[in-house]
């Protein structure tokens, strides 16, 4: 199995929702493990069609984990 270097490293930084006046403590994490299961979906797909991971898949990995995240953060 290869090594994955890390996509989308602002993506923790969504934990600090906690910090947000009125936003509940479970937030952020959630927002967390949601932008995670949006890039692996991702990345899980495109190693099954592609073979493999080029480029173009860790930048449609950090997409999907910044949307996942901001998804997360609108509940």
């Amino acid at each position: 199995m290869g090594r994955w270097p890390a996509a989308g490293v602002g993506v923790g930084l969504a934990a600090l929702a906690v910090l947000i006046p009125g936003t509940p403590w479970w937030q952020g994490p959630v927002a967390v493990v949601l932008g995670f299961l949006a890039a692996a979906v991702v990345l899980a797909r495109c190693v099954r069609r592609l073979g493999g991971v080029t480029g173009d898949v860790l930048g449609a990995c950090v997409e999907a984990a910044t949307l996942g995240v901001l998804v997360g953060l609108s509940a």
